[in-house]
């Protein structure tokens, strides 16, 4: 993904509630409604351009806003 190692500890639990998301609104979903800030402001911060390396998926995807095939709001 080009991540930096860096709070790898919240790639997981994001996970976890990602796929439970998609489910419905249950104890699952509920169990990381209090993380969930503290998760997305991490996955926000990792998936910004600077923060990725450029042999990974990441950047991959931020490429796709450089050629227009998706746009700079989707890229993160």
């Amino acid at each position: 993904m080009g991540l930096d190692g860096s709070g790898l500890e919240h790639l997981l639990p994001y996970g976890d509630h990602a796929f439970n998301a998609f489910g419905p609104d249950n104890e699952l979903v509920a169990q990381r409604a209090e993380q969930l800030p503290q998760l997305i402001g991490w996955v926000n911060e990792q998936c910004r351009r600077e923060r990725l390396s450029d042999k990974g998926f990441g950047a991959d995807i931020w490429q796709a806003a450089d050629r227009l095939d998706i746009t700079e709001e989707q890229a993160p």
